[in-house]
């Protein structure tokens, strides 16, 4: 099994920027992914401050492996819709300034196949955004889970230019009852990362899930692991947890359970 580098969001460790990469650097992982929203959005960050950003990741013999950027509404949505690709392109200008070439977001709802105006919207908007990515060096890739692997795979295929990725989000997938093996056969033209996060299944939880150790929950990592190892373009393993549960120790923890199966 190939050695993927072990990166960690760094909004799970509920601390500052710098504090949480002085962390990450500690705990050992290779790489890291932020929000690029407040200080550390396109618009705040000048090129002095990217700069330091760079610094900072050289620094603690850190690379930048993705780019989160939240937006409140999905692409298919015409309300502010040229705002918002503006911004993602700003996002993804910004990944590649620090060295990642990848952001990460939500798509937004796939509108049903009798709505063919708003998917029309959609797939224009997610050409433009491969066009875009195509040239200022980065992709965007969208985050499983409120579409079905098969809608995603059909909607991204059906776009001519492949600028576009997936984030794999395993725990999200199994929340929505699919099948992650079939997802991963649907989508792994498009898979570049995975978000590492274990969860089972509870009717008490407020979301219908809760949050556990990883290797403690309904995934089976090592076989998932295994079929990942076929997708050629996946390139990283991010850890992720809920801020409250993040502790050190926690994701500590997770970073060496990972490592044991692919070590």
């Amino acid at each position: 099994m190939r050695g993927w580098p072990i990166a960690v969001r760094l909004e799970s460790l509920g601390q500052p920027f710098r504090e949480a990469l002085e962390t990450a650097a500690r705990l050992g992982f290779q790489g890291v992914e932020f929000d690029a929203v407040g200080d550390l959005s396109p618009a705040s960050l000048t090129q002095t401050g990217r700069r330091e950003v760079q610094f900072l990741l050289r620094r603690h013999g850190l690379r930048l492996v993705a780019l989160g950027f939240p937006t409140r509404r999905g692409y298919e949505y015409l309300d502010r819709l040229d705002v918002r690709i503006e911004a993602t392109v700003a996002a993804m200008l910004l990944a590649y300034d620090l060295g990642a070439g990848l952001v990460i977001n939500q798509l937004g709802i796939i509108p049903p196949v009798e709505d063919e105006a708003k998917r029309m919207i959609l797939r224009e908007s997610l050409s433009r955004l491969s066009n875009e990515g195509d040239r200022v060096g980065a992709r965007i890739a969208f985050q499983t889970g409120s579409d079905s692997p098969a809608a995603l795979a059909e909607l991204l295929g059906s776009v001519a230019n492949s600028g576009l990725a997936i984030n794999l989000a395993p725990a999200s997938l199994v929340t929505a009852g699919e099948d992650l093996e079939g997802a991963i056969e649907k989508l792994a033209p498009w898979i570049a990362g995975v978000h590492v996060r274990d969860i089972v299944r509870s009717p008490l939880a407020s979301a219908g899930v809760r949050e556990v150790s990883m290797g403690e929950g309904e995934i089976d990592w090592r076989r998932l692991l295994r079929v990942l190892d076929m997708v050629d373009g996946c390139r990283h393993l991010t850890i992720v947890r809920e801020p409250a549960a993040g502790s050190e120790a926690a994701i500590s923890k997770a970073k060496g359970y990972v490592e044991s199966l692919i070590g």
